[in-house]
């Protein structure tokens, strides 16, 4: 069900150090979430600077999804005892020790992104919402990640098929909604990063597809995953 997804303009534009980065990253969110992994604190952090040597955007965007998982377990024990939100918050630190050693990195690269824009003018951020709002909402606003309009045309109905599984109830799944907080903040990412932030149609491109990928992974995830014909 995410084969469609493997074929999208970044590949056709030779962008293989984005993608690359896209499936490191994910593969170390993956390895840190399996406990019966005993390798996975010295594993995930090799991974996640491989992704930043091959494209610095997916690390700092997934960096995201642990935060997100430690503001659902703070909420969820905010009335319990102490102890608890030490042991969340230690756990925390330790999930987030592989993004906070390439952020280091990053942190030189971040200045790079507007160095192409020299002095950022204000930004009016009800026009920009306005403006990407309706960008969006174009027939071809998600074809712009596809080869083709042709192409594009055939996954904007996929898309709606896999938004129908990302919206479908399911088991207790906790990594479910992280991953469902951490797609609301890359579409507030979407929505809020100005047109000067480094070469823009391609950071948007890129939040977006990462976006879709996102959607695909909680749509699998769900109960319309466990019928054959979805």
């Amino acid at each position: 069900i995410l084969m469609p997804l493997a074929m999208n303009v970044f590949v056709i534009l030779g962008y293989w150090g984005f993608l690359i980065s896209t499936g490191l990253c994910l593969i170390a969110v993956a390895v840190l979430k399996d406990d019966r992994f005993v390798w996975r604190r010295i594993v995930a952090p090799v991974l996640i600077l491989l992704g930043f040597w091959a494209h610095p955007v997916p690390v700092m965007l997934t960096a995201l999804i642990p935060m997100a998982g430690y503001a659902r377990a703070m909420f969820e024990v905010r009335r319990s005892k102490r102890d608890t939100a030490k042991m969340l918050t230690a756990a925390f630190a330790a999930d987030m020790l592989p993004w906070c050693l390439a952020g280091v990195l990053i942190a030189r690269f971040i200045p790079n992104l507007f160095a192409h824009a020299g002095a950022m003018p204000p930004v009016n951020l009800t026009s920009q919402l306005v403006h990407r709002l309706i960008g969006l909402a174009r027939p071809e606003a998600l074809s712009e990640v596809w080869p083709t309009v042709t192409v594009g045309g055939l996954f904007i109905a996929y898309v709606g098929v896999l938004s129908v599984g990302a919206f479908a109830p399911s088991v207790r799944n906790v990594f479910r909604w992280q991953l469902t907080v951490f797609l609301g903040m890359l579409l507030v990412l979407y929505f809020i990063v100005p047109d000067e932030v480094g070469s823009a149609s391609d950071i948007l491109r890129r939040i977006l597809w990462i976006a879709i990928l996102i959607t695909a992974v909680i749509s699998v995830s769900g109960v319309l995953a466990l019928n054959v014909w979805y």
